[in-house]
């Protein structure tokens, strides 16, 4: 018997559900993993969407890079190794000078390194990174209002879209997102980011957590359609097909990578919690 595709979202969030809350709970060597596991499978399909794949070596060095990246959140002393990662890709690539279409798809391998990989790797240092007035607990609950916000965005921007949807966003790249849709959205990021500051991280500013709120909004509309475009640009409906009912990896975690870098950058620049 064939299960409808929202009978295979819901198995499919039953199965994976409980592993992503324990690796977030936990955090150390669970949540490295979790996010390495993320990163390649993302990365791989980057790279099978790009064409970029046809060079196995070139995207096997890829592949290590954007490992090494994600895992120097928590080890430091690896970023060595990323560089002698980067320099085996040039050196391999130089052999093939005299085609055009290396340097291309080298260009793509690298762009795969940065994102996903180490879009990626900001979900480490949000959760992983104490100091400050942030602990291992805070860096917790700051992870968790990240994914919140994300999932709020997607449910009420749907919602809204659904109910009151008038204004295309922007039909040459997704047809069904509305204006209507995408304040819905934000809307639901911003609560989602002030009830988890309101219950548990007391110490962080409403101020702050409007901001982070908006940034989630914003923010997750913009990874969205940034990572339609590139499948409509490579011509795939969806990024792959490892989450049954869902699609790929990017397809789920697009918003999510956007976001969690601006998260940072406004954690430790502006909010300034690690210092």
């Amino acid at each position: 018997m064939q299960l409808s595709n929202l009978s295979q979202r819901i198995l499919t969030a039953l199965v994976g559900l409980p592993f992503v809350v324990a690796a977030v709970y936990a955090g150390g060597w669970l949540y490295l993993a979790l996010i390495v596991a993320l990163a390649v499978a993302a990365q791989i399909e980057f790279y099978k969407m790009s064409g970029s794949d046809e060079r196995h070596a070139l995207r096997l060095l890829g592949l290590v890079m954007g490992v090494l990246v994600v895992v120097h959140v928590a080890l430091p002393w690896v970023w060595p190794l990323v560089v002698l990662a980067g320099i085996g890709l040039l050196v391999y690539a130089s052999f093939f000078t005299g085609r055009r279409e290396v340097w291309e798809r080298l260009a793509w391998v690298l762009a795969g390194v940065v994102y996903p990989a180490f879009f990626v790797a900001q979900l480490g240092v949000l959760r992983l990174r104490e100091g400050g007035v942030v602990d291992g607990r805070m860096a917790m609950w700051l992870t968790v209002a990240l994914v919140a916000a994300i999932w709020c965005n997607d449910t009420l921007a749907y919602i809204t879209g659904r109910l009151f949807g008038r204004r295309p966003l922007a039909p040459a790249i997704s047809p069904k997102k509305t204006w209507e849709g995408a304040f819905g959205g934000i809307v639901g990021a911003m609560a989602a980011v002030l009830v988890v500051k309101y219950y548990w991280i007391p110490l962080l500013h409403w101020g702050d957590a409007v901001a982070l709120g908006l940034i989630a909004g914003v923010g997750g509309e913009v990874g969205d359609l940034i990572e339609s475009r590139l499948k409509r640009e490579w011509g795939v409906k969806d990024s792959g097909h490892l989450l049954p009912g869902h699609g790929g990896i990017l397809d789920r975690i697009d918003a999510l990578l956007f976001v969690a870098p601006l998260f940072v950058l406004y954690l430790e620049y502006i909010a300034r919690i690690y210092r």
